[in-house]
């Protein structure tokens, strides 16, 4: 079953925006973990002060290797280093530990949408009615036709007859493509988006 860890990092007024940029310069140093699932940093929108790391692990052990990780140690390195302000970044965090007790496997950031072309883009990748499809790191504004009785996932856990993953980073896509080639299952398709 999956775990949650989330880090909730007390920030200063004035220090989120540094948080955010520390956050955004070391995105995908986790990603070729062994065991993780994904992450997601969260920005209040409601007047407090925590911030939430969240990230998601096939288990206890997984998560215990990365934190051991010469990755962690390389990618925690000057986090107590003053905002360009001089004041902190943080001032204090919590670490908790989840569960998924239930829920649903929808996609939360990418819309998909019902359509017809003279070739649709799902008929050009394979994908056809029943089929299990992963999409993963998508563009938040993507909007892919898919025929009814297609299965959409985002997390790269289980298996797809087709896997699409958007990469940005050669360095990314070195890390992680042996764990997405071994969601392919036998007569599917991976694409690099």
């Amino acid at each position: 079953m999956t775990l949650i860890k989330i880090n909730a990092i007390t920030v200063p007024d004035d220090a989120g925006d540094e948080l955010a940029t520390r956050f955004a310069a070391r995105a995908g140093a986790v990603d070729g973990q062994e065991g993780f699932e994904g992450f997601e940093l969260l920005q209040p929108t409601d007047g407090r002060n925590q911030w939430l790391v969240v990230t998601r692990w096939r288990d206890q052990a997984s998560f215990d290797a990365w934190v051991q990780s010469p990755a962690f140690a390389h990618g925690h390195a000057g986090a107590d280093r003053p905002a360009p302000h001089g004041g902190p970044v943080s001032v204090g965090s919590e670490l908790w530990s989840y569960e998924v007790a239930g829920g649903s496997a929808g996609c939360r950031r990418t819309r998909i949408v019902a359509g017809t072309t003279t070739t649709p883009l799902a008929t050009k990748l394979g994908i056809g009615t029943g089929s299990v499809v992963a999409l993963l790191r998508a563009p938040d504004d993507l909007e892919f036709d898919v025929p009814s009785g297609v299965t959409v996932q985002c997390r790269a856990v289980g298996s797809a007859d087709v896997v699409v993953d958007f990469v940005t980073r050669a360095e990314d896509l070195k890390r992680r493509i042996d764990r997405l080639a071994a969601m392919v299952r036998p007569a599917g398709g991976l694409w690099i988006a």
